[in-house]
């Protein structure tokens, strides 16, 4: 069984879904498939490219670029996209979102999580993409400072459940810098050691 996990702004191009649905079935050491995102005011879709997903000193995604559907799969170790994928209901049932996350970085962290527990991959797939309308919703809600507030934290707690000792020494000085910019820095501290004794648990 799978789930299909989507924003309410998108609009699935023919085919995508099963295309999906088959490469998940076929490769058995896929965790998920994330689709690509296309630009819906362009004519035409290709070519789309992506840089780099990095955050504090750790590259979460690497560089992508697809010229159209038949291009090969993209692996991404730590990160699958929020707003299209497809995940293996059985192991997103024992990893899940993290509730405690607002808004932001959110979907990182479970693409994340999900890798470090059972050792599959996160996969971008070109032949299955979308029409994605960038939602203002959150910037017409909170301010700029509060977006960065809310995805800073949510990175420095996925850091404390995810990372390996070696990432975490080396993300320590950037999550040192911005720890006491976010929002209420105490509870903020005391919600990583939380997590941190969570992971030693399992």
């Amino acid at each position: 069984d799978l789930i299909f996990i989507a924003n309410n702004d998108i609009t699935v191009r023919d085919g995508s879904i099963r295309n999906a649905l088959e490469f998940l079935v076929n490769n058995s050491d896929v965790v998920s498939v994330s689709f690509e995102g296309l630009d819906p005011a362009r004519p035409d879709p290709f070519p789309v490219r992506c840089g780099p997903l990095v955050r504090f000193g750790k590259e979460l995604s690497p560089a992508r670029s697809f010229e159209g559907p038949e291009d090969a799969p993209s692996e991404s170790p730590c990160y699958l996209w929020g707003a299209a994928a497809c995940v293996r209901r059985e192991l997103f049932a024992q990893v899940r979102f993290d509730e405690a996350m607002d808004w932001g970085f959110e979907d990182i962290d479970l693409g994340w999580s999900l890798a470090r527990r059972t050792g599959m991959r996160n996969v971008f797939l070109p032949s299955a993409t979308i029409f994605h309308m960038e939602s203002k919703t959150v910037r017409e809600r909170f301010r700029e400072r509060e977006v960065w507030q809310m995805l800073t934290r949510n990175a420095i707690l996925s850091f404390a459940k995810n990372a390996t000792p070696l990432e975490l020494l080396r993300a320590l000085p950037y999550i040192a810098t911005n720890l006491f910019r976010c929002q209420r820095p105490a509870a903020l501290v005391r919600e990583v050691i939380a997590r941190s004794t969570q992971r030693l648990q399992l």
